[in-house]
């Protein structure tokens, strides 16, 4: 795989985490989903963790293109976890971003 195609790759990856984490910071609930209508969520505190997670994730993808450009023979193994890695944070932090802001 060449230098560039693996930081293609991991831009890429980085990008959908990015706009998906975005997405959570900026996500609203329209209605209450139950009767009597709870108190609503800390929508500052999804926000902040999302935040915190996308910079982490845009750290971790310019590590990893760094890394995999230094690293000829290794670079489909590091564009292969560079891609499990901000998937499981990008998870991770969607998770924590609601449960967080739920109080």
């Amino acid at each position: 795989m060449r230098s560039a195609t693996a930081w293609l790759l991991i831009a890429a990856m980085t990008v959908v985490s990015l706009l998906f984490l975005a997405l959570v910071a900026t996500f609203r609930f329209a209605i209450p989903l139950i009767d009597p209508a709870p108190l609503p969520p800390d929508y500052g505190m999804q926000a902040v963790v999302a935040f915190v997670t996308m910079g982490t994730a845009l750290v971790g993808g310019i590590g990893a293109g760094f890394h995999a450009s230094r690293h000829p023979q290794e670079r489909a193994v590091i564009v292969g976890w560079a891609g499990v890695a901000l998937l499981i944070g990008t998870v991770l932090g969607t998770v924590l971003a609601f449960t967080m802001s739920a109080r």
